[in-house]
């Protein structure tokens, strides 16, 4: 809880700490069933194996199941998705031939491209996801839908 209090405030930490909160209702709506126990990781490795397979032709169908396998993994599974092994066999699971996988995370491979992405977002602004860029107001996190309401009136105004 460390962290989300330094990034997001610890008002914000206790409004989403209760039950009935945006996040788990929101998630409710869809199917997701946020695991409290989870702890921040870093995903790194995670966003190479994405970029791996968004870039291999044959693999391209499996990039949207490895991402949703990844967070159902993690968001409510709990899962340590900075250890290798498990996200091996969250990618082999989604469909991805784990010794490719293995070979992509034993090297540099996407390194670069992951780096440039992140340096891209923090000039942009980006800190968490999700991200929303609406005309002119950008923000972070999970929102109400009447916050969302409000911004897209506005723009539309």
């Amino acid at each position: 809880m460390e962290h989300l209090t330094k990034k997001y405030g610890a008002a914000a930490v206790a409004r989403f700490s209760t039950p009935g909160n945006p996040l788990d209702t929101a998630g409710a709506k869809v199917g997701i069933t946020f695991n409290k126990t989870r702890r921040i990781i870093r995903t790194t490795d995670a966003h190479r194996l994405m970029e791996w397979a968004k870039s291999t032709p044959v693999l391209k169908a499996a990039a949207n199941d490895f991402m949703e396998a990844m967070f159902k993994a993690y968001f409510e599974e709990a899962k340590d998705l900075s250890k290798h092994e498990e996200l091996l066999d969250v990618a082999e699971g989604a469909g991805l031939p784990r010794d490719d996988a293995s070979s992509v995370l034993n090297s540099d491979k996407f390194a670069d491209v992951v780096q440039t992405k992140d340096e891209s977002n923090k000039t942009m602004g980006i800190s968490g996801v999700p991200f929303f860029l609406i005309g002119p107001y950008k923000f972070s996190g999970a929102q109400p839908p009447e916050v969302m309401a409000e911004v897209i009136e506005e723009v539309l105004g």
